[in-house]
């Protein structure tokens, strides 16, 4: 690696480690944290630790997932679908086919490559690393939102050698030529024109925990008391709350402060940790008996339709089917019972 490069990497992230020690006593990020922790007990139950090969066959188990759920992003998440196999894939074959082309492009010495080439594959180059990274080191989150820079480089190169395939086209046969433009054409209809002018939200699926979130916003909107609210997925319920005279805590750990980090790492009962952050209702998909779930909590409402969920954000596990649910923790504080946790 070039001297530069490497003084460059060392001032870019020098200052941003120093002002995390500084000023909360941690390299890594709360949600680094948290994450490497619990990964750690997790692995030493299972494994014995993430040394060992039933680690490396558990990130295997990861790793045809991430690549599927980045194939399925360049092809528009399989919406071609009804059209087939082809329908479904029909990006990634193109980009194959432009893939193909300029491999038997290449020259057969080396050449000085143009600086927009050079960009392009020096990014290609370090998403491709963090990548390897985040399945190493975080199997379960690599193919969720981890994988964003990974999904628009994907879509990026896709896109460059279907450009490559397109630009061999005026060399080709005639009949090649229209072939191919009449399977673009095809392959470009969506297979449900409807859900083209369809909102996001309305192309929720009833049984999302994401649409059961939003039933739980309305309702609590309209008849929730003006409390703080607690929630581990406290996204869409945090902002479409703003302006309800309701307070919303996220509980998942990975934006909160190094105290609740702390308190999570240290495994203290649920309704010491929500008292702690000055929670009095919480909004969350968990099964009945869930550790999450003081005894003294009382249910408030539920959504109408269960929805999927991984017991203890476990995603090796078989997914349950649960109801978001409102719980009432004041009557906790009234009693005291938070020491009868289990």
């Amino acid at each position: 690696m070039h001297p530069a490069l490497v003084l460059g990497f060392a001032l870019a992230v020098a200052p941003y480690a120093l002002w995390q020690l500084i000023g909360f006593h941690h390299v890594l990020t709360v949600s680094a944290t948290v994450k490497a922790h619990a990964l750690n007990e997790y692995s030493a139950q299972q494994f014995g630790g993430r040394t060992t090969s039933g680690y490396a066959h558990f990130v295997r188990s990861f790793a045809g997932r991430y690549v599927r759920g980045l194939e399925s992003t360049i092809n528009s998440q399989g919406r071609l679908s009804t059209l087939g196999w082809v329908g479904a894939h029909a990006v990634s074959i193109c980009a194959a086919v432009g893939l193909i082309v300029l491999i038997t492009r290449l020259p057969r010495r080396p050449i000085r490559l143009a600086s927009g080439v050079y960009v392009l594959v020096t990014l290609g180059t370090l998403v491709s690393i963090k990548a390897l990274v985040d399945l190493v080191s975080q199997p379960q989150f690599s193919f969720t939102w981890y994988a964003d820079g990974q999904r628009v480089m994907a879509c990026v190169a896709a896109a460059l050698l279907i450009w490559v395939a397109i630009d061999r086209l005026p060399s080709a046969p005639m009949m090649l030529q229209v072939s191919a433009v009449g399977i673009v054409v095809v392959l470009l209809l969506p297979a449900h024109p409807d859900a083209a002018w369809a909102t996001r939200r309305e192309q929720l699926p009833p049984a999302s925990w994401q649409a059961a979130n939003m039933e739980a916003v309305a309702w609590i909107a309209a008849h929730g008391p003006e409390a703080a609210y607690g929630s581990p997925d406290s996204g869409a319920i945090g902002y479409y709350l703003i302006g309800n005279d309701r307070t919303v805590v996220n509980l998942d750990g990975l934006v909160n402060n190094f105290a609740y980090a702390a308190a999570l790492a240290a495994h203290k009962p649920a309704a010491e940790r929500y008292r702690q952050e000055g929670i009095d209702l919480l909004v969350a998909r968990r099964q009945d008996g869930s550790a999450d779930i003081p005894p003294c909590a009382r249910e408030f409402w539920r959504s109408t339709h269960n929805v999927p969920y991984f017991v203890d954000g476990d995603v090796t596990r078989p997914v349950e089917s649960v109801p978001v649910r409102v719980w009432d923790l004041r009557p906790c504080a009234a009693t005291g019972s938070e020491s009868r946790q289990h």
